[in-house]
């Protein structure tokens, strides 16, 4: 307030929605967070609810999917980032060792598109509902995208890789007895304009080009 600041940016989770993470979940789905980073991020948005209510400054908040994605520097720590570590992984040692069994589903969105909605943000004069969620609107289990990281490797540098579990591994057949896949919408972002437009394979391509030349 001191700087004059008129508008924020805030870059949330959609982990804030926790429990109700089942069926189709939009920004009216009620966020019943589970941890204390999705809580913390559930605290800040309210933060910035109060200062836009109260008319100091126009904040949004961006509930953020699983981003991935090339670093601008080689120094970046972006390894923890689930598509960036399975790649390397993949890449450096032509195997993949998952944490999980493979079922946990998530929705991956690349840097490209994360930069592209920040963009029309700051190119668009009204900011509408103040929250949206920041995703592809695509939902992919853990081991489904170890097999696509898989099948990249094969087709890109015709690596050979093997996919293992450190807890009890789940087959693909296993996913026919799973329940629906949760699905994170984003068409209150869309109706702004935004579009996904970096398909995941193509994301995965660009990855492991990067971790070769590196």
């Amino acid at each position: 307030r001191k700087g004059n600041l008129k508008r924020c940016i805030y870059f949330s989770t959609v982990q804030v929605y926790g429990k109700a993470g089942n069926g189709i979940i939009s920004e009216q789905t009620l966020p019943e967070p589970v941890n204390v980073y999705g809580i913390t991020h559930y605290i800040c948005e309210e933060i910035c609810n109060f200062f836009t209510r109260t008319g100091r400054i126009e904040c949004v908040n961006l509930r953020l999917a699983n981003s991935y994605g090339q670093p601008v520097f080689k120094e970046n720590n972006c390894w923890q980032l689930v598509i960036n570590d399975l790649c390397r992984q993949a890449v450096e040692t032509g195997r993949i060792v998952l944490l999980s069994d493979g079922s946990p589903q998530r929705d991956f969105i690349h840097y490209d598109d994360i930069v592209a909605a920040v963009n029309l943000f700051l190119m668009t004069e009204c900011w509408g509902d103040k929250t949206y969620n920041l995703c592809s609107g695509q939902t992919y289990t853990i081991l489904e995208l170890a097999e696509i990281v898989k099948d990249c490797c094969k087709t890109k540098i015709g690596r050979d890789v093997t996919i293992s579990s450190k807890s009890q591994f789940r087959n693909k057949a296993d996913y026919s007895k799973s329940p629906s896949k949760t699905i994170w919408n984003n068409a209150a972002l869309t109706s702004l304009g935004f579009k996904s437009v970096t398909q995941l394979h193509v994301g995965v391509d660009s990855m492991i080009d990067y971790l070769v030349q590196r």
